[in-house]
C-alpha cells in the first residue's frame, strides 16, 4: 500500500515511525532532482531504504541545509541502530528527533559538549565526515587514511582531520575545485551522497577503491599568477556572474563575470599596483547591485540573472529597487517554481529575448525587432515575431518547417505562408494576421498562435513587452493585459 509522507514544521527527514514515508518499493521521481544530478542515485537509494523522505508536492528540497540532529538521525536509520536514551539539555524527549538522535548518541555517532548536542545547529561538512567515519568503523575496519590535497586543509578542525583523511581515502567525501569547505553547512543532496556511499562500502556493494596517491600540497600562488580557473577555485565567494541588457547603441544582452574582470585587471600592461581582490570585487559588486536600484529606464536597462538565477529571485536583487521601482518589481519575470515550466520574455524595443525556465535561463536574438500590433485597452498588444526562434527554448514545444508547424502536449497548429488560414488539430481556423515566411522562417502573431497549442500569454502594461508561458498567467488591471 502506498504511503504518503507529510512534512512537519521541522521540514526535515523524520522517523519512519513518526511520519508516513514513501514506500520502499516505489521508484520516486522528485520535481527538483533531475536524473543528471550527482546525488540522484544516492537520493533514490536512501528513499527506498526509508532513510530519507520527500515533501508534499513531489519535492525533495536537495539544497535545504541539514542540522546535526537530522544527519545523526539519517545514520541511525541507515544503520538500523538499536533504541537508546540520552540526557542532553537541548534534546527533550518531546522533540521529534529525540529517539533517532538518542540512538546515534548511544552508539557514539554524535557527541555533545557540556551537556548539549546542538541538534538544531546546521551540520558542517567536517561534522559529517566525523559522523560517517564513526559509523563505518562501528560496522567494519576503515582506518586507512591519505593526506588530502585540499587547498583549504588548514581550515579542517583538528577533531575532524583524521576522519576527513580516512573518508577521503575511501572516496566517501569529495571536494569541489580542490576545496573541501569543511565549515560549510551540508545540504540534503550532499548528506544523502555521503551516507549512501558509506552504506554501499560497508555492505560490500561498492568495492573499496584503490588507495589514492597523496597529492602534492597546494602551492600558494599570488593572485596575478593564477589562471582564471584557479582564481575561481580560490575565491568562490567572489564568483559573481551578472547577465544584463544594456542600452543603445549596443542594445544587446551581455554577461559580466567579476572574477574575469579582476583576472584581466591583473594583466593590464604597465600596471604596478593592484587592488586586493576583496576591495576590487566589492567595489564593482556593490556598484552593479546598487546601480540597479533606481534605473528610470527599466526595462530598457535591466539585470536578467545573477549566478544563473533570475534577478528577481536572486540575492543580488536590490532592496532599494523593490521600494523605488515597486511597480516594475511586481511585473518582473521570474523562474517558475515547478519543473518543466517556462516564461518567455519578449521586448518590443529589442530583438533579443529571454526564456526563464525552472531549471535555467536562456537568451537569444530574434534577428529583428518584433512588429507590434497596438490594440485598444484593455486588450493586450500582439507581436509579430520569428516563431521558431521565440519558441526555441520552450520546454516541450515541437517546431517544424521553420515555425509553420508547432505542437505542444498533443495540440498542433499548421500555418500557411502568406495566409491567415491555419489548421488546429485538423480543424480550420482563421488568424487575425497573415503568417509570412522570410529567410526560411515563419513570422506570425505569436500570442494568438500559441493560444491554439495551449500556451498562455499577456502584455506587461507600460513596459512594451509580452510574456508567454506554459501555465496560467495572472491578469491584473494596470499591470498585465490578456
Amino acid at each position: 500500500m502506498k504511503k504518503q509522507f507529510v512534512s512537519t514544521a521541522l521540514g526535515v527527514m523524520l522517523l519512519a515511525s513518526q511520519a508516513q514515508g514513501i514506500h520502499a518499493a516505489e521508484k520516486v521521481k522528485f520535481k527538483d532532482v533531475s536524473t543528471s544530478s550527482y546525488a540522484y542515485q544516492s537520493i533514490t537509494d536512501l528513499i527506498e531504504r526509508e532513510v530519507v523522505f520527500g515533501y508534499q508536492g513531489g519535492l525533495f528540497k536537495p539544497n535545504q541545509k541539514v542540522t546535526r540532529g537530522q544527519f545523526a538521525s539519517m545514520i541511525a536509520r541507515a544503520l538500523n541502530l538499536p533504541a537508546g536514551t540520552s540526557n542532553f539539555k537541548d534534546l527533550p524527549k518531546s522533540k521529534a528527533l529525540y529517539n533517532d538522535v538518542s540512538r546515534a548518541a548511544q552508539a557514539g555517532i554524535i557527541k555533545g559538549a557540556n551537556g548539549y548536542v546542538y541538534p538544531d545547529k546546521p551540520v558542517t561538512r567536517a561534522d559529517v565526515a566525523v559522523m560517517v567515519e564513526r559509523a563505518m568503523n562501528m560496522k567494519g575496519n576503515f582506518t586507512e587514511s591519505v593526506t588530502n590535497g585540499f587547498y583549504d586543509q588548514k581550515d579542517i578542525p583538528a577533531y575532524a582531520k583524521t576522519s576527513v583523511e580516512r573518508m577521503y581515502r575511501y572516496g566517501v567525501i569529495k571536494g569541489v575545485n580542490n576545496k573541501f569547505n569543511p565549515m560549510n553547512s551540508a545540504d540534503r543532496a550532499e548528506s544523502s551522497s555521503f551516507v549512501d556511499r558509506a552504506l554501499l562500502l560497508m555492505e560490500g556493494k561498492t568495492p573499496v577503491p584503490a588507495k589514492p596517491t597523496a597529492p602534492k600540497p597546494p602551492v600558494n600562488k599570488a593572485d596575478k599568477d593564477m589562471t582564471l580557473a584557479e582564481l575561481k577555485a580560490a575565491y568562490p565567494q567572489h564568483n559573481h556572474i551578472i547577465v544584463h541588457r544594456v542600452q543603445k547603441p549596443e542594445q544587446k544582452i551581455i554577461t559580466t563575470d567579476l572574477l574575469k574582470m579582476y583576472y584581466d585587471y591583473l594583466r593590464e600592461p604597465g600596471r604596478t599596483y593592484f587592488k586586493p581582490i576583496d576591495e576590487y570585487i566589492g567595489f564593482y559588486y556593490n556598484g552593479y547591485k546598487e546601480g540597479m536600484s533606481s534605473y528610470y529606464s527599466f526595462p530598457y536597462v535591466e539585470t536578467i540573472a545573477y549566478n544563473g538565477v533570475a534577478y528577481k529571485d536572486s540575492v543580488f536583487m536590490s532592496e532599494k529597487f523593490k521600494i523605488s521601482e515597486a511597480s516594475y518589481y511586481a511585473t518582473m519575470p521570474y523562474q517558475p517554481k515547478e519543473a518543466g515550466k517556462f516564461i518567455i520574455d519578449i521586448h518590443y524595443h529589442d530583438d533579443d529575448f529571454v526564456v526563464y525556465r525552472h531549471e535555467d535561463i536562456k537568451w537569444d536574438v530574434l534577428g529583428k525587432n518584433p512588429e507590434r500590433i497596438d490594440y485598444a485597452y484593455p486588450k493586450g498588444d500582439e507581436y509579430i515575431v520569428d516563431l521558431s526562434k521565440a519558441l526555441k527554448y520552450a520546454t516541450g514545444v515541437s517546431i517544424a518547417k521553420g515555425g509553420l508547424e508547432l505542437a505542444y502536449q498533443g495540440d498542433k497548429i499548421i500555418l500557411k505562408n502568406g495566409s491567415t488560414s491555419a489548421t488546429v488539430n485538423g480543424k480550420a481556423i482563421t488568424l487575425s494576421k497573415p503568417v509570412k515566411v522570410d529567410g526560411g522562417v515563419a513570422y506570425g502573431p505569436i500570442r494568438e498562435i500559441v493560444k491554439y497549442i495551449g500556451l498562455d500569454s499577456r502584455e506587461v502594461n507600460y513596459e512594451k513587452r509580452i510574456e508567454i508561458a506554459n501555465f496560467p498567467l495572472e491578469e491584473k488591471a494596470g499591470q498585465w493585459l490578456k
